[in-house]
């Protein structure tokens, strides 16, 4: 199969019934299936970037992304992207909302017009550089390894991609296409 785009989704066995309906999701909106989804189940054995890592080197198709299995997508996230595709871009920016512990839904984006992760009071709250969650080309994806933690490897994934200045191009969209639902650790 020609795959365009590797959904990367890491998860726990307690999450799959949340995984379950993201997959479906991604189904329902890959009409002529251009979307390969590979899952890594796992129960804690290893640290998330090692997780990250192991999808990464997995995936088949020019362009991948992460989704993390206990959020959500929107109705136009995988056109959204497909499209953006077309255009060859290194990365394509997302804007998303995001809550925490189900409080009041915030703006985020990532987007290479950013240079530092910055948390703001203007509509768009958490300004961020591309991280995992971004549609990147593979070939680039690829190149950069997230640090073997459990903790903030997104960020140190985000810095180092930054750093490697091999994200030149970038198709903006600001739709909303992702929901991140944070919740804190008990």
């Amino acid at each position: 199969m020609d795959y365009k785009l590797s959904i990367l989704i890491p998860t726990r066995e307690t999450d799959w019934p949340l995984v379950d309906t993201l997959m479906k999701e991604i189904r329902s909106q890959d009409k002529n299936q251009e979307v390969e989804i590979l899952t890594y189940m796992n129960n804690g054995e290893h640290s998330i970037g090692y997780y990250r890592n192991e999808l990464v080197s997995w995936a088949h198709a020019p362009y991948l992304a992460f989704i993390d299995s206990d959020d959500m997508i929107t109705k136009e996230y995988i056109s959204t992207l497909l499209e953006a595709i077309k255009f060859t871009p290194d990365v394509v920016s997302l804007r998303g909302v995001i809550t925490i512990d189900g409080g009041k839904p915030e703006v985020f984006e990532h987007s290479i017009k950013y240079k530092e992760w910055r948390t703001t009071n203007n509509f768009i709250k958490y300004e961020r550089m591309p991280n995992h969650l971004n549609c990147i080309k593979s070939s680039i994806a690829k190149q950069i390894k997230y640090p073997d933690i459990n903790h903030g490897e997104d960020h140190e994934y985000s810095k180092a991609l930054q750093a490697s200045n091999l994200v030149k191009t970038e198709y903006y969209t600001d739709q909303m296409l992702y929901q991140y639902l944070y919740k804190t650790k008990k």
